[in-house]
């Protein structure tokens, strides 16, 4: 039962603790780093998966543009012939 009050004391007053006292916060940060992924490194792999992204969205882009060129190039190659005829 005690332990439950305790429990419940330090739900309550936690929160204004760690805003009020920053020697606190500092501590219950230390003693739970091991718990969360720190930022630097969260940060430097999102970057690298976006980069991923961009690169794999630049490479389809790049194909597409190569395809629709080659589908003009046929497109003029076949017209050019069809045009010489009508004259």
């Amino acid at each position: 039962m005690a332990d439950d009050t305790l429990t419940e004391t330090i739900k309550r007053d936690l929160p204004t603790l760690l805003r009020e006292d920053p020697e606190l916060r500092r501590y219950v940060i230390e003693l739970t780093r091991s718990l969360y992924a720190e930022r630097d490194r969260t940060e430097d792999r999102f970057d690298r998966i976006l980069d991923e992204l961009l690169e794999e969205t630049f490479g389809v882009l790049v194909r597409n543009v190569a395809e629709f060129d080659g589908l003009v190039s046929m497109a003029v190659s076949i017209a050019i012939p069809i045009a010489d005829a009508g004259r």
